[in-house]
């Protein structure tokens, strides 16, 4: 009996990050089975009270709250934030409190066995050849190339080789990009051709039916239509993730106590992808629903080799295995409790 996926994948992106001199860019996805979308929704929605004496569901408006004798109007408005990772500051309490409740939530879904698939390749875009994607708005064209090189991965690491003989993709959504939506590839191309690479290059009949084209929503959905609301959640969710796996492999909030915090809530299965992916054993449950990875790993046109074939004509091949793992967190191990006694001794002195 063949099984079937029903599923959403949610994206988002990152850009100029420094490693050692080398610079990225980074594709996050998240996949979401459709039978479980609503119920991962109303989870991250309940996470946004921050009220310890209410455990009901979240409502938008203040109207609504069932607990409006221990709630005020300004909590609805404080706590209906945009979770952007970027714009994140201590001091501000829904700016710590929703945050790490949806880490935590998703980090104890790892260890219950029910991990949320995710997909994180950082482009090394000091190794690319730039002329490869063209002359004009080659940062836009690469991205359209790995975006499509991250889905392939994940679609056949994660279902496809991974129990699934068909995967049926409902929806792609992608957090607002002017640049990509007005790509000529990007928003329909793409997917088709991604759709015929993988159909193409599976056995046994395995396929993927992608959508029509990709969705674009803004991440603050103050701005978008309340319809997509809850889809929004999820991006939120995916630049969140993005965001403090970058913390930790590049350190890209030196002096930000919160985002230090933040990143540590998910610092063990950072570390245990990155040195262990294919660990079937292991506690946090990621193995072929989890991957972080680094490409490519040597200067493309060092990587090139070339033959000539029986009638003369000249092929150019490359080195197919450039996806790599082996770096180092450059975030040193943060402990935010004695980072505040630090401070309290400070105050006292």
């Amino acid at each position: 009996m063949s099984r079937i996926a029903s599923i959403n994948i949610y994206a988002d992106e990152q850009s100029n990050l420094k490693y050692d001199g080398q610079t990225f860019m980074a594709i996050a996805t998240l996949f979401i089975f459709n039978e479980e979308r609503e119920k991962v929704i109303q989870d991250l929605l309940n996470l946004r009270c921050l009220n310890e004496k209410y455990n009901g569901e979240w409502y938008w408006e203040y109207e609504k709250c069932p607990a409006k004798d221990i709630c005020e109007p300004k909590y609805h408005i404080y706590n209906s934030m945009e979770i952007h990772y970027n714009e994140l500051r201590p001091g501000y309490y829904s700016h710590q409190g929703i945050p790490k409740r949806w880490l935590e939530y998703f980090i104890n879904r790892n260890r219950e066995d029910r991990a949320i698939p995710f997909n994180i390749l950082y482009i090394n875009l000091t190794n690319l050849d730039a002329e490869k994607f063209g002359t004009e708005k080659w940062h836009v064209n690469a991205y359209n190339r790995f975006f499509r090189m991250n889905l392939k991965f994940a679609l056949k690491t994660f279902f496809l080789n991974n129990g699934y003989d068909k995967v049926f993709v409902n929806s792609i959504f992608h957090d607002k990009s002017e640049k990509l939506e007005n790509h000529p590839y990007f928003k329909v191309i793409n997917l088709k051709k991604l759709e015929q690479e993988i159909n193409s290059s599976t056995l046994h009949k395995k396929s993927v039916i992608l959508p029509q084209e990709i969705t674009f929503i803004d991440s603050d959905h103050k701005k978008e239509n309340p319809k997509y609301w809850g889809d929004i959640q999820l991006v939120q969710l995916t630049d969140l993730i993005l965001g403090v796996t970058s913390q930790n492999i590049f350190y890209t909030a030196e002096t930000n106590t919160l985002k230090k915090e933040l990143a540590m809530i998910i610092r063990d299965l950072v570390e245990r992808l990155l040195k262990a992916p294919n660990n079937p054993n292991s506690s946090f449950h990621y193995y072929k629903k989890q991957n972080i990875s680094f490409f490519p790993k040597e200067p493309l046109k060092n990587t090139r080799y070339y033959f000539r074939t029986l009638d003369g004509s000249t092929i150019i091949e490359t080195m197919k295995d450039q996806f790599y793992r082996d770096v180092c967190l450059k975030m040193p191990p943060f402990d935010p409790n004695i980072k505040k006694l630090d401070n309290w001794l400070k105050s006292k002195s």
